[in-house]
């Protein structure tokens, strides 16, 4: 099962750079779970966490969007920690999905149990001890962007944690 995820994983990663000037064949899975990878540019060996590294290439001209939440996903499937802070800012994915308006990988997260109510740790920092529904509100009012569809769904996930 691990060695099919494995493959999985790596190939999907491939696939999502294929089209890149990125593309890089020193992209691989390096924790059983498929929650960390090992990228290899330059010579040089960096880990980075699956899900940022969704987030990090979700824009990149000529990765696919969707190949990039299999990925997620795959790895979310496999038990990967959709809370886990993915950078020293101390943003979640979901905290970092929300920031940048992807809506369908906020959708994504929420459903393998991101929790919208976990604090941000930014110590110092304005936005420190928000949740994602403080943070959806701050951004609503300060980009002019529209960020309905992340409205609904955080609504959406409000009331369907409310219910008993």
């Amino acid at each position: 099962m691990h060695t099919f995820l494995f493959q999985t994983l790596g190939l999907v990663a491939l696939l999502a750079l294929a089209d890149s000037s990125q593309a890089d064949p020193g992209i691989k899975v390096i924790d059983e779970r498929g929650c960390l990878l090992g990228l290899t540019t330059g010579g040089k060996i960096r880990t980075q966490p699956t899900l940022d590294f969704v987030g990090a290439h979700y824009d990149e001209p000529g990765i696919r969007r969707e190949v990039l939440l299999q990925m997620a996903q795959t790895a979310l499937a496999a038990g990967c920690p959709a809370d886990e802070p993915v950078d020293t800012g101390g943003l979640t994915p979901l905290n970092a999905a929300i920031l940048f308006n992807r809506p369908d990988l906020v959708a994504l997260l929420l459903r393998y149990g991101a929790d919208p109510q976990r604090p941000i740790r930014r110590p110092g920092k304005a936005s420190d001890g928000w949740n994602s529904y403080q943070l959806q509100g701050f951004l609503k009012q300060k980009r002019p962007l529209d960020r309905s569809a992340i409205d609904r769904l955080l609504d959406r996930h409000r009331q369907a944690s409310a219910r008993p």
